[in-house]
């Protein structure tokens, strides 16, 4: 094959594949969940109130009260007040959320 055949080739590959990612990146959702029944490393939301707050600029520290208290480390500082409804997307880790995204 040319060369420029092959380069055409490869850019219609790569913009498919971005395509194909950006689909299944949509579907993939994680359901909510008020327990640490997950394992390390796996995904999980929870939905609850802030109970406490501790950290300083470097992470937060924030207990969480759904049906249990729960636990969730977000390293950098965020603004959050005690009695704040809030949802925490993130990964566990030694039974704690290493928090990704606060809403």
């Amino acid at each position: 094959m040319k060369e420029k055949t092959l380069v055409k080739l490869a850019i219609i590959c790569s913009i498919l594949g971005i395509i194909a990612l950006l689909v299944i990146s949509e579907s993939v959702k994680i359901e909510e969940n008020n327990t640490l029944t997950a394992e390390d490393g796996d995904a999980i939301k929870v939905k609850g109130i802030v109970k406490s707050i501790r950290g300083n600029e470097k992470y937060t520290s924030i207990e969480i009260e759904t049906v249990q208290t729960v636990t969730a480390t977000a390293f950098d500082a965020v603004d959050l007040q005690k009695g704040q409804e809030i949802t925490v997307i993130g990964e566990i880790e030694d039974k704690e959320i290493i928090i990704e995204e606060i809403t």
